[in-house]
């Protein structure tokens, strides 16, 4: 992300990927976590997500 409150948006919005959760809220388990940690790596290095 170019900045700290571009991060914080993409956290708080749904996204489809997610079944339209936040990512904050998937989360909330350690599967949700690895999901929202693997489409981080994927922003990451340019792989679309």
């Amino acid at each position: 992300f170019d900045d700290e409150e571009q991060a914080r948006r993409w956290l708080r919005e749904p996204h489809s990927l997610l079944g339209g959760e936040r990512p904050l809220e998937h989360m909330d388990t350690v599967a949700g976590t690895r999901e929202v940690q693997t489409m981080l790596q994927s922003i990451e290095h340019s792989l679309p997500v």
